[in-house]
């Protein structure tokens, strides 16, 4: 009896681990046009017929002034993104800034969950290879993005 109780625990872990990294997300581009972070990198390789899906980095954050977000994002500048092939995505949960790929305030707010700051990294298919709300250095970012 209690090893089945002890299977079906593990069974519930790995059925809610699976379901939050299954969770896709909407966010949109400077144009409006509306994207799935499942589907992006397979729309946009066969849309623009570049070399590979385009990985994904969202930098979520409740304030642009957050010291960790402008770390992170002057790290995140610093990669060619056509070289590493990746779309650069603001989560603000404050402000939505328009000028480039973005989400909702409301989706800004689930992905942050109760954190300040968070960076994620998506492969071109949407599945997450990193979750951190710690600044994730230059060489972690190129590995990451290398990764196919």
């Amino acid at each position: 009896m209690l090893k089945i109780a002890l299977f079906l625990m593990m069974l519930s872990v790995l059925s809610c681990t699976n379901n939050i990294q299954d969770q896709s997300f909407v966010f949109f581009d400077a144009h409006g046009k509306t994207y799935n972070s499942k589907t992006a990198g397979e729309n946009i390789y066969k849309q623009y017929k570049i070399e590979n899906k385009p990985s994904i980095i969202v930098l979520a954050t409740n304030n642009i002034k957050n010291k960790k977000f402008i770390s992170q994002l002057n790290i995140v500048n610093s990669l060619n993104a056509e070289d590493y092939q990746y779309l650069l995505i603001v989560a603000n949960s404050e402000n939505i800034d328009k000028s480039g790929y973005y989400v909702s305030i409301n989706e800004s707010k689930r992905i942050l969950d109760k954190d300040d700051y968070k960076i994620l990294i998506l492969n071109g298919s949407g599945d997450e290879l990193l979750i951190n709300n710690n600044i994730v250095s230059k060489e972690s970012l190129i590995n990451h993005l290398t990764i196919k």
